[in-house]
């Protein structure tokens, strides 16, 4: 090769593009720690190594901007499906915040005066292998209130999320308005309820260390009716709850309507905010990554579970079932952007822990 002395060197495309293929690979680290836990355990390598294989060369668009806001996207790749991989769990999130923007964008036109609630049911910590038992009865107690009378619309979408906390009943919860808040006697002689729960589970300690809080967020479309002569107060909300499940304690139970960050409560304009509530994750990486030699056992737990579910009258706009393995790429943020973009393909280096861009 003839070098041309004094000739200074061409800058590298890559230059000022790299903080998105790091973010990229942050994400990808977990996957490591979570795949050699299942590993450990015969019953799940399998899933270990579907995990392990996962997402190793991909084909990116890389946005040329600020690198704090540029972005991967993912034009070609190779995704295992696992329910507790990290990276397939980022993509099944972002195809469905995809699927829900579509559809509320459908139903908002042919429904203009409906407005979105977010419904937040919650029962007692359990033990991470009474997960799967747990996430039954919360999925037969939410059927049984869309059943009943007082239900306030047809167009619905249930998700059940599962985090990982403590014994504690009120360590991991949402917040709850102070009307949902169960008030001890202290509370009733002084009429203070402010940040006073009743311990609703015992102290013990569980034998497998960590517990699972499995609960549901729910997106309702209710007409505007709701906010009239047809409200039902976040007391009801907690007592058909309750009810439902058949339990012996009072579960704590947050409803709030959606508006757009102006305050717009009007769909069209909260749409956004109801996307993003709608379609967190169903898992979290960094918890998952934290269970260690449970994982196998919340692999076990959660499997075969169907996790989102939607209305049959909503599901005429919103795409239902599985997300479908073009769906986990970002063909249509490509095609929508304005920025310029570098092509490149990046492979995933096990020695660095990192994607490294492909000779």
């Amino acid at each position: 090769m003839r070098v041309l002395a004094g000739t200074a060197p061409a800058p590298s495309p890559t230059e000022g593009i790299l903080a998105p293929i790091e973010r990229l690979s942050n994400r990808r680290r977990y996957t490591q720690t979570v795949g050699r836990e299942l590993g450990r355990d015969p019953m799940t390598r399998d899933v270990a190594a579907r995990i392990g294989n996962c997402s190793l060369r991909l084909a990116l668009a890389l946005e040329q901007q600020d690198g704090e806001k540029a972005r991967a996207l993912i034009t070609s790749g190779m995704f295992c499906q696992a329910r507790l991989c990290p990276i397939c769990e980022w993509r099944r999130t972002r195809a469905w915040r995809g699927r829900i923007a579509a559809g509320l964008s459908r139903f908002a036109a042919e429904h203009p005066t409906h407005r979105a609630i977010f419904a937040t049911f919650t029962v007692k910590n359990v033990p991470i292998h009474q997960t799967r038992e747990t996430i039954k009865e919360l999925h037969a107690g939410f059927r049984a209130m869309t059943r009943a009378t007082f239900w306030p619309t047809p167009y619905w979408l249930r998700r059940t999320e599962v985090t990982i906390g403590n014994p504690s009943f009120s360590d991991d919860l949402p917040k709850a308005p102070k009307s949902c808040r169960l008030r001890t006697d202290a509370d009733l002689s002084t009429g203070d309820i402010t940040n006073h729960v009743t311990h609703l589970v015992p102290g013990v300690v569980s034998p497998y260390g960590l517990w699972a809080h499995p609960h549901i967020h729910s997106l309702l479309m209710v007409p505007a009716s709701y906010f009239g002569r047809k409200y039902i107060k976040q007391t009801e909300w907690q007592q058909q709850w309750a009810v439902a499940l058949g339990l012996d304690y009072a579960p704590i139970v947050d409803v709030r309507k959606t508006t757009s960050k102006e305050g717009s409560p009007v769909l069209a304009d909260a749409a956004q905010d109801a996307v993003m509530e709608a379609a967190k994750y169903i898992t979290k990486a960094d918890q998952i990554s934290k269970l260690g030699p449970l994982a196998s056992e919340m692999h076990q737990q959660l499997k075969g579970q169907r996790m989102i579910q939607l209305s049959q009258r909503l599901g005429k706009y919103i795409k239902d079932g599985d997300i479908q393995p073009g769906e986990y790429l970002d063909g249509a943020e490509v095609e929508a952007s304005t920025l310029p973009m570098f092509h490149t393909v990046v492979e995933w280096d096990s020695l660095l822990s990192q994607y490294t861009i492909a000779p």
